[in-house]
């Protein structure tokens, strides 16, 4: 068998825009993947294109799209989504093939491009080998549509419903999560939306992190980095119940910084400014003042002399009618 070239392990990568990651090797792509996947059709061939937040998606999309289109193919545009969707989503839509653009784990300057066939699974070595052929030979190239048989593109805008209900459907139906607190870290990935949504509908409680993606911020939380989330679980279970509490207090403003987490407390309707940054070992050192019954409410967190002894919680002024529970203690010096 002829070696790859292009196609490794887990498809095609590199850094965006350099060879072979660039959109010009994109183009050239969509039309081998519709010319190999028209063999033996008579009817319009369909690929299905999802993609993860890296910025050079865009590009990628536009190039594979536009390349796909040259040959006759309709597109079908998913959007960020996981890897699992798009082979998920490409079988349910009886597609001929599935495209992701993502490069898993790498840093967001690098992306790849991963081919599925129509039953979601990976393309075997034959067809990987084939479509490389007719790169290199420049065959593709010569092969053009005209007229009413240029191709077409639409966005799928139920994909994320779609890999939603899937997802819920794997769990059984006799079980639920009702009452759990759950810590989603989605490190500004493709799962941004999709995770958090699975687990809510099953009926969790669920602390959202890394789920503000902006081009050039994947992967700096999630599984390269599971202190984080950690840290997060240990915040859910320390603060928690003050969460509740300044709700019930009706606290509608914060100025200064608590230990939490600015999506949580905001879904809370408590606002932002919570922050891990005032995390300092194992315990919040820090004073915030918080407006509470249009009157400014400080709340001072110290540490105690030892570690595990309480942290001192403080509310000035005394009678503000704010009372804090405390669930802190003091944590082992240089601790995280």
């Amino acid at each position: 068998m002829t070696e790859r070239k292009l196609f490794g392990t887990d498809g095609i990568r590199g850094t965006a825009n350099v060879h072979p990651m660039t959109p010009e090797l994109a183009l050239r792509l969509g039309r081998a993947i519709t010319h190999v996947a028209k063999r033996g059709k008579s009817r319009q061939v369909r690929v299905v294109i999802g993609k993860d937040t890296r910025l050079s998606g865009y590009m990628l999309e536009t190039a594979l799209s536009a390349g796909i289109c040259a040959m006759g193919g309709r597109v079908m545009l998913c959007g960020p989504l996981p890897t699992p969707a798009v082979a998920n989503i490409a079988v349910s839509m009886r597609a001929d093939a599935g495209v992701v653009i993502s490069a898993s784990h790498n840093p967001y300057d690098d992306n790849g491009i991963k081919l599925f066939g129509p039953d979601g699974f990976k393309l075997d070595d034959e067809l990987e080998l084939r479509i490389e052929s007719l790169l290199e030979s420049g065959d593709v190239d010569r092969v053009r549509v005209t007229g009413g048989a240029i191709g077409s593109a639409l966005r799928v805008e139920d994909a994320l419903g779609r890999y939603v209900v899937f997802c819920k459907a794997t769990f059984p139906n006799h079980l639920s999560l009702d009452g759990l607190r759950i810590v989603v870290d989605a490190a500004h990935g493709a799962a941004y939306r999709a995770a958090p949504a699975v687990f809510e509908e099953l009926g969790a409680e669920v602390y959202r992190l890394g789920v503000k993606p902006n081009g050039k911020n994947i992967n700096r939380t999630g599984a390269l980095h599971p202190s984080i989330v950690a840290h997060e679980g240990m915040s859910t279970r320390l603060f928690a119940g003050w969460a509740a509490e300044l709700k019930a207090a009706g606290i509608h403003a914060i100025g200064g910084r608590l230990v939490g987490d600015d999506n949580r407390f905001d879904d809370l309707g408590l606002g932002f400014g919570w922050s891990w940054d005032d995390l300092a070992h194992g315990y919040a050192t820090t004073v915030s003042g918080l407006q509470y019954n249009e009157h400014i409410v400080q709340v001072t967190v110290e540490p105690g002399g030892m570690p595990g002894a309480p942290a001192a919680v403080t509310v000035a002024p005394a009678g503000s009618g704010l009372v804090l529970t405390n669930r802190l203690t003091t944590g082992a010096a240089g601790s995280s």
